[in-house]
């Protein structure tokens, strides 16, 4: 790759992290009874930001479910809204299409997040700042080609297989392991670089759809 994917999205997300994000605390909300490409994209974003000097962990109205639990590492601070304390987090939200999706609770606590990442075209733009790209597939396309436009314009490494990992889960649910329509040439450059970066596609289909008798 030799030019950014989304240099203007990048643009506003390196603008959030460095001057509101870096040295905070930071909640990565996701919306109720998640799917594959929320428990993803919160996992890659929280795992970006944990290796950015960002405190940050994953809350969300309800448990993933047992197919989604093997995506949620061991290191990340996982909660469920009725046993988070919210003092002193700052929110951002991951594939929302409005706040309400978050749950109650979420929005009581986070009534104005910093930032939205989004992917559908319903989008209300309901933070301070916001990310909606309703060309992309998923909202791990979306975090996948920002955490690559950074690493080409500053050189900063995605660092982490459950990073890229996430990415490619949120994408290959989002398309239906890659049956609905989409930007392909675009989501399969990335996810050669997902793969390359250490995402394994054979064990996210095996766990993903060949767990259940």
């Amino acid at each position: 790759m030799d030019k950014p994917y989304f240099p203007e999205e990048t643009a506003v997300f390196n603008k959030v992290w460095n001057e509101q994000l870096k040295g905070k605390k930071v909640a990565v909300l996701g919306h109720r009874r998640p799917d594959g490409d929320c428990i993803g994209s919160q996992v890659a974003l929280c795992l970006w930001l944990r290796n950015n000097d960002v405190d940050a962990v994953c809350v969300n109205e309800d448990k993933p479910t047992r197919v989604l639990e093997h995506l949620v590492p061991s290191d990340v601070p996982f909660y469920q809204a009725d046993s988070f304390n919210p003092d002193g987090y700052i929110a951002v939200t991951v594939d929302c299409a409005d706040l309400s999706r978050i749950g109650k609770d979420l929005k009581e606590m986070f009534p104005t997040p910093a930032l939205n990442i989004d992917h559908h075209i319903s989008n209300t733009l309901y933070a301070e700042n916001n990310i909606l790209i309703s060309d992309a597939c998923a909202t791990g396309e979306i975090l996948a080609g920002i955490f690559m436009d950074m690493k080409l314009e500053q050189g900063i490494e995605i660092a982490h297989p459950l990073i890229a990992q996430g990415c490619y889960i949120g994408i290959a649910t989002d398309t239906g392991q890659f049956c609905y329509a989409a930007d392909y040439p675009r989501v399969f450059q990335m996810c050669s670089q997902l793969i390359a970066a250490g995402a394994n596609p054979a064990a996210a289909a095996k766990e993903l759809y060949e767990q259940e008798s």
